[in-house]
């Protein structure tokens, strides 16, 4: 038998910077002789649950001992957080293991928030027995649709931080012990819960980041079977995130408005989403013949593509009209000829484009959305700056696409590029 004793201490995140204070002193009289710090990510302030007390752990490990061992531990980490991770920590020559980001067993799938109620409780209905969870950003919205299944047959409890522990918990073990189907929740629900056979996972709000969204969609199908996920996509959700952000300070709303930018990209791209998650987490895949291939909705259905350049050109000179001082809206609006108080006030009204896109339908060139162009490898996005301005960037493209004419535009595009 050996006489050393192994002392294991926790300290929570929130609680690094209180508890960093005394544990140096209680650590000298036990042997600490590894450190792991879980949920690494949130060291970094461009990953999407960025905790600034995080950046003490550092201070706290030299404290300790300077040359002790240190793991640091995510599952949701791009390229750039994984650096700051290694920066932060003083890391920068430790090994690095990574597990493939891929679960070929999901398939994802986006869909318009129209009648979202109907969609869910006949997807349920159409799917009974199966376990399942629905995620929402409000508290309220929570009650709301946990109430709504309850009063359409079926058998569903809410979930959030606002409910007291005895109810969280006893919600949470009927879910577990499938006494009930369906769990709606918000982002609360989830952390540590290890339930193998859940089939779907729903996002009736868009999320504010992908990292957040693998995060929760990784819930389903965690035993390798079905695991169906389906996030309901609404751009008046994304404004409403946009307007949570007001106040905060600047490099917050920065890095905030980029993840949600990769969330909007998400739902309106037309490539293999499973291509687009894995490349954000800087993985490659061949949508063709890797793990999981055909199993998303751009895959299954694609997307009709249109050819739009005669609307490019329209909004191109739009925004540089306006002289890139106003959101998608704004600029919509001015295309279609839809007389605003907004467009009356800067008297755009009057300018000789006003309404030159009548012919096409709004929701063609926003909907909420911000116009795409693609062409042979090209992508091409209008690029929405901190306070949601449409504007234009590589303006010697820009150029080129208004001069040349379609056909020798559309043939000289060989190359990938994107416009913000």
């Amino acid at each position: 038998m050996t006489d050393e004793i192994y002392t294991k201490m926790l300290i929570s995140g929130s609680g690094v910077i209180e508890q960093g204070k005394k544990t140096s002193s209680s650590c000298e009289s036990v042997k600490i002789s590894f450190v792991a710090v879980d949920e690494a990510h949130c060291i970094s302030e461009w990953g999407h649950d960025f905790r600034p007390e995080y950046r003490r752990i550092k201070e706290m490990i030299k404290g300790i001992d300077q040359n002790i061992p240190v793991m640091a531990l995510t599952a949701t980490a791009t390229p750039k957080v994984q650096s700051d991770i290694q920066k932060n920590l003083a890391m920068n020559d430790a090994m690095v293991f990574k597990a493939s980001f891929n679960r070929p067993n999901l398939f994802y799938e986006v869909r318009a928030k129209a009648d979202a109620m109907k969609q869910v409780i006949r997807y349920i209905k159409e799917n009974e027995g199966k376990s399942g969870i629905i995620y929402c950003l409000s508290r309220k919205r929570v009650e709301e649709i946990a109430e709504t299944l309850v009063v359409n047959g079926i058998k569903a409890l809410p979930y959030h931080a606002g409910f007291d522990a005895n109810t969280r918990s006893r919600n949470q073990d009927m879910f577990l012990m499938e006494d009930v189907d369906v769990i709606v929740a918000t982002i609360a629900f989830g952390m540590g819960i290890d339930k193998p056979d859940v089939r779907f996972v729903m996002h009736f709000d868009i999320p504010k980041s992908l990292e957040g969204y693998y995060q929760e969609t990784g819930r389903a199908g965690r035993d390798g079977g079905e695991g169906r996920c389906i996030a309901f996509y609404d751009y008046k959700d994304v404004e409403k995130l946009e307007k949570f952000m007001h106040g905060k300070p600047v490099a917050e709303q920065e890095v905030g408005r980029h993840l949600l930018d990769e969330v909007v990209s998400y739902a309106e791209t037309s490539v293999s989403r499973r291509k687009f998650l894995l490349n954000y987490f800087g993985e490659s895949w061949d949508e063709v013949n890797g793990e999981g291939a055909n199993m998303d909705d751009n895959q299954v259905n694609p997307k009709e593509k249109v050819e739009f350049v005669d609307g490019m050109k329209m909004l191109f000179n739009v925004i540089l009209e306006v002289k890139e001082r106003f959101k998608s809206k704004h600029i919509v609006s001015f295309l279609v000829g839809n007389n605003t108080s907004e467009i009356s006030t800067y008297r755009h009204n009057k300018s000789e484009n006003f309404g030159c896109g009548k012919s096409t339908d709004a929701k063609d060139v926003d909907g909420g959305n911000t116009p795409k162009l693609s062409c042979k490898g090209y992508s091409v996005q209008g690029h929405r700056d901190l306070w949601s301005m449409l504007k234009l960037s590589e303006r010697q493209w820009v150029h080129d696409f208004m001069s040349l004419q379609p056909a020798r535009f559309l043939s000289s595009c060989t190359q990938g590029s994107r416009l913000l």
